[in-house]
């Protein structure tokens, strides 16, 4: 036999936890891929084109689109999971 326990107010504030360090992630990508861009001023030279360019195509969809879009997924999955917890309680408590 399962049991099922939710303390909401514990659940709500790590959802909450989550979303914080989702936007600092999102900050911190867009701020990574600012320098990245800033850095092409500052270093130049073959290194530099290999660094640009490997940063361009291997690193800079991942950091500034596929990272923050999961960590988004996974945000919206474990808030769904909380809610429909509470909700199913609430139903069959006939509140």
């Amino acid at each position: 036999m399962s049991a099922i326990y939710l303390d909401q107010a514990e659940a709500g504030q790590c959802v909450t936890m989550i979303q914080t360090q989702i936007g600092n992630l999102q900050e911190a990508a867009s701020s990574i891929n600012s320098a990245m861009l800033r850095l092409s001023d500052a270093w130049k030279g073959a290194s530099a084109e290999k660094a640009q360019t490997t940063y361009e195509t291997e690193y800079r969809r991942m950091l500034t689109e596929t990272i923050p879009s999961t960590v988004e997924e996974l945000r919206s999955f474990i808030d769904g999971c909380v809610q429909a917890i509470f909700n199913t309680d609430q139903q069959l408590s006939g509140r």
